[in-house]
C-alpha cells in the first residue's frame, strides 16, 4: 500500500485516509483506541462481494488500534450532494440499496446505520449507489429474524425500537433489532436527501 492523503482526521471513531493498492485506490479507516467494529459482521463481508456494497478488502491491528481497508467510492457520500429532488435518481438510489439489503439480510447481515453518511455514489459521476459503514451492525443466526443486542444508534435514523429502555439494574439499554430497521431507516434517508436536512432536525432523543 502506498500513502496518498488524509480524507478525515477525526469522524469520532476513527481517522480515514485515502491510500492504493498497485495503484488501485482505497480507504484506510484506523479507529482510535478502544474503537473497533463488529468483527464477525467484517469477517463475512470480507468473504461476500456484492455491486451494491463497498467491499472489505481488509482489517486488523496497526500499533495496537484497529484498522479497515475498504473500496473506495469516487463520488463521495450521499450527503454531500444534498438535496437529491430528481424522482429517478431516487427511484435508483432506492432500488440499489434495497438490493444491496437483500443480499445483506439473506446473509444475515442487519447494517442499523442506514443514513445519506453511509450511502455512496461509487462513481465519480454519481452514479451506482453503495452502502458502507458496517460498524454497528449485527447478525442474525439462521432461521432468526430478530436478535437482542446492545444498543447502537444514530438518533433520527433509528427506527422505534431502536431507542430502548435502560435496565433499572445496571444502566444497560438492550433491544430486539430485525430486517426492517434499515427499511425505516431508509425511508428517513430519503426524506433528508429530498429536503437535505433530517425530518428530525433539530430535536433531542426524547423529543423523537
Amino acid at each position: 500500500y502506498t500513502f496518498n492523503r488524509a480524507i478525515s482526521k477525526s469522524t469520532g471513531e476513527a481517522e480515514i485516509f485515502l491510500i492504493a493498492q498497485l495503484g488501485k485506490p482505497c480507504v484506510f479507516k484506523l479507529y482510535y483506541p478502544n474503537f473497533k467494529p463488529n468483527i464477525e459482521i467484517l469477517a463475512q463481508l470480507k468473504q461476500l462481494k456484492h455491486e451494491d456494497i463497498i467491499n472489505v478488502i481488509d482489517y486488523g491491528y496497526f500499533h495496537e488500534r484497529f484498522f479497515e481497508i475498504m473500496e473506495f467510492a469516487e463520488g463521495g457520500k450521499l450527503e454531500q450532494h444534498l438535496p437529491i429532488r430528481d424522482p429517478l435518481r431516487l427511484r435508483k438510489i432506492v432500488s440499489e440499496t434495497v438490493n444491496a439489503f437483500k443480499f445483506c439480510h439473506a446473509h444475515g447481515i442487519i447494517h442499523k446505520d442506514i443514513k445519506p453518511g453511509n450511502l455512496f455514489f461509487k462513481n465519480a459521476d454519481g452514479t451506482d449507489i453503495v452502502i458502507g459503514d458496517f460498524g454497528i451492525s449485527s447478525a442474525l443466526d439462521a432461521g432468526e429474524s430478530r436478535r437482542m443486542t446492545s444498543q447502537s444508534l444514530t438518533v433520527g435514523y433509528a427506527s422505534p425500537e431502536m431507542y430502548g429502555i435502560a435496565d433499572p439494574a445496571d444502566g444497560r439499554v438492550k433491544i430486539y433489532v430485525g430486517r426492517e430497521v434499515d427499511y425505516y431507516a431508509l425511508g428517513i434517508t430519503l426524506i433528508h436527501l429530498w429536503q437535505a436536512k433530517s425530518p428530525f432536525d433539530g430535536l433531542n432523543i426524547h423529543a423523537i
